[in-house]
């Protein structure tokens, strides 16, 4: 027996669990401290799989700020971690998709384990909306004792065709700038789709051909943000916004509209934006040049989307034009007796 009181376990125990909550949550404190939990657990059985959780209530959403507390204790802390598990109570995932989605991309090799709490009933809508929203990643189920593995799968979910696989494999074009001044806890971290800003500026290089750009931004802990294209600059100060660029040609608009901070990741959420922006700008774009994200800790900028414009119909049109005149002076040439 170690004299730190914890036996050694023989290190073939590739199945062993070792779950904490660690880190606060909606409920508060967590029951047990984080750095000690892991230097009396993952070193001493570097097979087994540290499971990581926050202390919650029933309802609520896992915040940005506890995410990114996760993703930096383990990414900064503890990178040798071989096998890393995070659990999250089933009853907030659906308002979590987006920070689960980026959790799980900055932690690309960790499992999501879904726990259902004494008395909850298993709901399959929670499988199909991770499913949906993460089809490749390393999803388990912690069911109820009571409860069958296969009452939670009587509706089948469905398989993801090649477009969706495409989507959740296509990535946004972001790339962190250098400063030799920031430290892992205070860099900014990536996602597919989102990004957790530090003292580290981020940019997008922007295709030729771009024409709308969409973003939501969490300002709750910076309270301001500056977006800037070119010499253009677009300084932001509240706490959450849905963000709009489009592009006509050279000129560009940006929109900008308050909205509010609650269930904030949710796949629920309404898109739908009030009619009238508090912020608006227009300039002319020159020279193509990066999209770029000014350090601001704790800003998030999430659900990006970058589209093209839609197809040049002008040449079909004027083709539908010319066969249908040649079909019309055809018929009339028909009609016309010859001589």
């Amino acid at each position: 027996m170690p004299s730190h009181g914890l036996p050694l376990l023989p290190l073939n125990l590739v199945d062993l669990w070792i779950h904490a909550d660690v880190l606060s949550g909606s409920a508060g404190k967590p029951p047990v401290e984080a750095n000690l939990f892991m230097r009396q657990s993952s070193p001493f059985h570097p097979f087994a799989i540290v499971s990581l959780g926050w202390n919650t209530k029933p309802k609520g959403a896992y915040s940005w700020g506890q995410v990114e507390s996760m993703a930096r204790l383990v990414s900064c802390g503890y990178p040798f971690l071989s096998r890393v598990a995070f659990k999250v109570r089933a009853s907030m995932v659906e308002a979590s998709l987006a920070q689960l989605s980026w959790l799980l991309d900055v932690m690309p090799n960790a499992t999501l384990v879904v726990w259902y709490a004494d008395g909850e009933a298993p709901n399959p809508n929670v499988t199909h909306t991770l499913r949906k929203a993460r089809p490749s990643a390393h999803i388990v189920q912690d069911l109820p004792q009571d409860h069958q593995l296969e009452n939670l799968m009587e509706e089948a979910v469905p398989e993801m065709d090649a477009e969706a696989g495409k989507h959740e494999n296509a990535a946004i074009g972001w790339s962190v700038e250098a400063n030799n001044t920031a430290s892992c806890r205070k860099a900014s971290l990536l996602g597919r789709n989102a990004v957790v800003l530090g003292d580290n500026g981020v940019s997008m290089v922007l295709p030729e051909s771009w024409s709308n750009f969409e973003a939501k931004l969490d300002l709750t802990k910076p309270r301001s943000l500056a977006v800037s294209i070119g010499d253009e600059k677009l300084a932001l100060e509240g706490s959450c916004f849905q963000l709009v660029l489009n592009r006509s040609g050279q000129e560009v608009t940006s929109r900008a509209w308050p909205t509010t901070c609650k269930n904030h990741g949710s796949s629920s959420s309404s898109s739908k934006k009030p009619t009238a922006p508090a912020m608006v700008k227009q300039w002319t774009y020159g020279e193509p040049a990066p999209l770029k994200l000014q350090p601001s800790p704790g800003a998030v900028v999430y659900a990006v989307r970058l589209q093209d414009p839609p197809e040049d119909s002008t040449g079909a049109a004027s083709t539908v034009v010319s066969t249908l005149l040649l079909v019309f002076f055809g018929v009339l040439a028909v009609k016309v007796p010859v001589l």
